[in-house]
């Protein structure tokens, strides 16, 4: 764990003075004890935390939730923290009397969890190889081994087999398909390698021939769907995307990185992985939202 990044987090707290503020990280961050932290005297992150922002003035609410409970097509626990000052909690409330009750409460999950095919429904089914930029031009699929789209085309939902992808050395790969008929598994910034932690296929469609559709790693339009963004998202023009095979993807498809209208000045160039990578730390923008009219309800209700 890197207990820099949640102290320059802290510092600047206390520079910029926010009434309110909202952090996330992984469900075991706020359990570990780095050096750094050790050496503040202080046994967790937790503490950390707890402790420096009432130094600051603030009070927190520190809870882990999962964006599943919130409208995300996606399992993805992580903790959470919630700190507002005690300044604007005694002017809302009328009085300087300040508890542990008076907290940003976390807001109620959902009754009811929407499953991954849910949640893609409508989206164009793709192969691997194949791209939608008729549709949304990250809506492509990067190759895959001819014996993986094999097995895959085998496999339905919530299936796991293990692949051999080079006959010389038999090296195998294991594969697995989503279930669909329930949130996505975590999405991490590995989504398009073997072997990744909780790297899953999507769960795919039955085709008229018996086989599987949908066998490809899952597109970066379908994680950002998957993630909670909106479905009219569209990635700024300037931002391209250059894949495994050397194409630079524009507006209306892959163009050849050699073709000299692939790259125009101020373009921002990320490679597939790259992109990915950035995808895997996503926070999950339903549960910002949430965490927020939470809030607001709070403040327009004084109710704390």
């Amino acid at each position: 764990v890197n207990a820099s990044l949640v102290m320059y987090g802290m510092q600047f707290v206390e520079d910029s003075q926010p009434d309110v503020f909202m952090s996330e990280n992984v469900p075991e961050f706020l359990g570990a004890c780095p050096d750094k932290i050790k050496g503040e005297n202080y046994d967790t992150i937790y503490d950390y935390i707890k402790q420096t922002s009432d130094r600051l003035g603030y009070i927190t609410n520190i809870d882990y939730l999962d964006a599943d409970n919130y409208g995300t097509g996606e399992t993805r626990e992580r903790s959470i923290v919630l700190g507002i000052k005690k300044e604007l909690v005694q002017k809302i409330l009328g009085t300087t009397e300040i508890t542990d009750s008076n907290v940003w409460k976390f807001p109620k999950p959902d009754e009811f969890k929407i499953s991954e095919e849910i949640c893609l429904l409508g989206i164009p089914s793709i192969e691997a190889g194949e791209h939608r930029v008729d549709f949304n031009r990250l809506h492509f699929a990067p190759d895959l081994e001819p014996a993986v789209v094999e097995a895959l085309k085998k496999m339905p939902a919530g299936q796991t087999s293990k692949v051999v992808i080079n006959p010389t050395t038999k090296e195998k790969v294991e594969i697995k398909r989503a279930h669909g008929d329930r949130p996505a598994p975590t999405i991490t910034g590995e989504s398009a390698h073997f072997g990744a932690p909780a790297n899953y296929f999507p769960a795919g469609r039955i085709r008229k021939d018996g086989t599987q559709s949908d066998a490809q790693y899952r597109t970066p339009y379908e994680i950002l769907i998957l993630m909670g963004m909106p479905r009219d998202f569209e990635l700024p023009e300037n931002i391209k995307i250059r894949d495994k095979n050397g194409n630079i993807w524009c507006k209306n498809g892959p163009v050849p990185e050699s073709d000299p209208t692939a790259i125009q000045p101020g373009d921002i160039i990320v490679s597939d992985d790259e992109f990915r990578t950035m995808l895997g730390e996503h926070l999950c923008p339903k549960v910002m939202a949430r965490c927020f009219k939470q809030l607001i309800y709070q403040i327009q209700n004084k109710n704390f």
